[in-house]
């Protein structure tokens, strides 16, 4: 099924950029831009930047960018169609379905989708089983009302029941027209000797949630004591996997950003026990192990996270094992010990909402002391509180923010009366440890990498002994690519040779320039500044190339035109070059909208660099001006003095490269003939002009 045009383009204009990444990332306001932690990648300090103005996001530390349609892409593991479709969805767009041939690629894209349509069907076969049938009531409802759960919470978890039968949803799936294929991949089905039977039978079923509210799971308890399992969890599909999971995670995520804080708890009914009496920011593990993934989930929504416990001594020891990979990825950890004999769900019963808030709030304490209080039950035994002290040392070091080390070893030197230098030593010995480890995993990983590259340009190299390595003489002959330029450049399946492009007719040879290139600091320096410049111009392209500048010309015309005879060293660039290049031919003006949208939609490098220039990660508040009485330049208003000095300063780094190697052709032009060097020193003279008539431009005073 296609989308109509008009109708993307009506999704893209609602869209907006915040309120999209905003339902699934806790956003803080910065000057006219929001800033989070990336929820790409793992990351302590904040690097990820939504600019509304502009309609997109881009993370400086991991790289990816782009507009709603690309988040929901990344962020849900969606197809550009589906992306579609979900934000559609959102904002109430209405898709006119129209027919299109189907083939077995776009099966193979359609199938996690299919796999969530069967899930949300499961969800409704058990919740009407729970409320429209006598087995449901009288078995499933029951249990519910026995824990104190009322209609209301029932339907917005969308709790359920499963029959006590062989087949019932296998039944209802299939006159419903599901393939028993996909009951098998969603795990609600089992085959076994060519029979097919449920897996949940005469259960209570909790349906779990993805950040967007979809059904990816099940998990469900048993009713009868000799039951076994007691809970039973649908296996891990295409869109289940339990260590990305938390259970009760959509229906708590606006509270958790509200509260800055996410209660953590072990069971379903202790979330569900909690939300009902107001305590909605709670989750739960699902009785596993904390793993890195659904910790990268709550960093999306808060920094703090307060862990419950029962007052179950075995249980407490297994569960501090967490609390180190919770401090390793930056956030701030508490723990509340509830009394004996309780869990989150039974106490929120016996006590109350109000006065479970309370008992939180006044009993939470932070993760030294309650480790402390679970390692040294006995506070006069000094084997015990030595052993406890390196643990806590340990424990300590993982913490990323170095202040917050700092005041931790001085609170853990304090209340334990012992020399806080000491303290400081044994947690520098334990850091220095996983610098180490760490280093030698970055060193094994480098070399990995460096014998990729290396094999690379063996392969790179033997391809072009089969071509000319003549320049015009015109040429810039000095500048060598960087090692990741020198990568293939891949777009629409297509692979094209890394070290010649084809750019205004022209082919440029830089296996030439590499070879040219003597790395001297000097002449570093100045391809470092070479590339500066040209990451700059190219900026500058993007951002205004669609606009005029003084008299009335395009800026793209103007720019495009300036340095066409100065070669990209990066591909990409060159890339992007074609693209305004052929824009031109046409009269046809990019905005970087429709770069993002029309250009490279699919180009997952490019859309990276555009947006990165897009994104000003530094970008002053509107306010700043008017409360500091200042006057901040503004680069729009300057771009006709910005733009061509821009240009110059590339210009004449451009020249240098071009004098050095002509400098160093004079040097071995000493067998050569006179007329050849006379030759040399003429060029050298008209290089050398020019440079001073670039320099005049700018203002630069060089020596003859």
């Amino acid at each position: 099924m296609s989308i109509p045009p008009h109708i993307i383009d009506q999704i893209r204009e609602s869209s907006h950029i915040e309120e999209v990444v905003g339902d699934f990332v806790t956003l803080k306001k910065q000057g006219a831009s929001f800033k989070a932690c990336c929820p790409f990648h793992q990351e302590k300090t904040p690097s990820f930047v939504v600019t509304p103005s502009k309609g997109i996001f881009k993370c400086f530390g991991c790289g990816k960018g782009g507009d709603s349609i690309t988040f929901v892409m990344e962020h849900e593991n969606l197809s550009y169609p589906e992306a579609l479709r979900f934000l559609a969805g959102k904002y109430s767009i209405e898709i006119p379905e129209e027919n299109e041939r189907s083939d077995e690629q776009k099966e193979e894209q359609r199938h996690k989708e299919s796999l969530l349509i069967v899930l949300a069907f499961a969800q409704k076969f058990y919740t009407e089983n729970l409320k429209n049938t006598d087995e449901g009531k009288a078995i499933g409802e029951s249990y519910f009302r026995e824990r104190g759960f009322i209609q209301k919470t029932q339907e917005k978890f969308e709790l359920g029941y499963a029959f006590d039968e062989w087949d019932s949803i296998l039944k209802a799936a299939t006159e419903k027209g599901y393939s028993n294929q996909y009951l098998e991949d969603t795990g609600l089905i089992i085959k076994k000797e060519d029979r097919h039977y449920d897996r949940f039978r005469g259960r209570v079923m909790f349906p779990i949630h993805n950040v967007s509210g979809r059904t990816i799971g099940f998990g469900a308890r048993a009713l009868k004591k000799d039951q076994q399992p007691k809970y039973l969890n649908s296996p891990e599909t295409e869109v289940y996997q339990k260590s990305h999971v938390l259970y009760g995670i959509f229906q708590a995520k606006n509270a958790i950003r509200k509260q800055e804080n996410c209660y953590l708890v072990e069971g379903y009914t202790d979330v569900i026990g909690l939300h009902q009496a107001g305590i909605e920011n709670v989750v739960s593990s699902s009785g596993t192990s904390l793993t890195n993934g659904q910790i990268n989930l709550l960093k999306r929504f808060t920094d703090r996270v307060t862990l419950l416990f029962d007052g179950d001594k075995a249980g407490l020891k297994a569960a501090i094992r967490g609390i180190d990979i919770i401090l390793e990825q930056g956030l701030d950890v508490q723990a509340v010990v509830l009394p004996d004999g309780h869990d989150p769900d039974t106490f929120v019963t016996e006590q109350g909402g109000e006065s479970t808030q309370k008992y939180l709030e006044s009993k939470a304490q932070n993760f030294l002391r309650f480790k402390y209080q679970v390692l040294v039950p006995d506070k006069d035994d000094p084997i015990a509180r030595a052993g406890a002290l390196k643990e806590l040392c340990q424990t300590i070091a993982v913490v990323p923010d170095v202040f917050k080390r700092s005041l931790l070893t001085k609170e853990l030197a304090h209340w334990m009366e012992i020399n806080e230098q000491d303290v400081i030593l044994e947690t520098n010995k334990f850091i220095h440890r996983r610098a180490e480890q760490k280093l030698k995993e970055q060193e094994r990983e480098q070399n990995k990498q460096q014998r990729e590259r290396q094999q690379n340009r063996n392969t790179q190299s033997s391809s072009q002994n089969n071509t000319s390595n003549n320049l015009p003489t015109d040429e810039f002959g000095y500048f060598p690519p960087s090692e990741y330029e020198q990568g293939e450049y891949q777009q629409g399946g297509q692979n094209e040779p890394s070290y010649y492009e084809e750019f205004g007719g022209q082919a440029i040879d830089l296996s030439e320039l590499e070879a040219a290139f003597n790395p001297q600091k000097k002449e570093e320096r100045e391809l470092t500044v070479f590339r500066q410049y040209e990451d700059e111009i190219t900026r500058l392209l993007i951002r205004y190339g669609h606009e005029t500048i003084a008299g009335g010309e395009y800026i793209c015309d103007y720019i495009l035109e300036e340095i066409s005879e100065i070669p990209s060293l990066n591909l990409s660039y060159s890339q992007l070059r074609i693209i305004y290049e052929n824009a031109r031919i046409n009269d046809i003006k990019i905005s970087y909208q429709e770069l993002l949208r029309d250009f490279i939609q699919n180009d997952e490098k490019l859309i990276q660099i555009v947006t990165g220039f897009l994104t000003d990660p530094s970008q002053i508040s509107p306010n700043w001006e008017k409360r500091m009485q200042l006057v901040i330049p503004n680069e729009e208003k300057q771009l006709s003095t910005i733009i061509p000095q821009t240009i110059l300063h590339l210009k004449r780094v451009y020249l240098k490269g071009i004098l050095n190697e002509n400098v160093r052709k004079i040097k071995k032009a000493n067998n050569q003939s006179q007329e050849e060097i006379e030759k040399l020193l003429l060029i050298y003279q008209e290089l050398k002009a020019q440079e001073i008539q670039i320099s005049n431009e700018l203002g630069i005073v060089i020596h003859k």
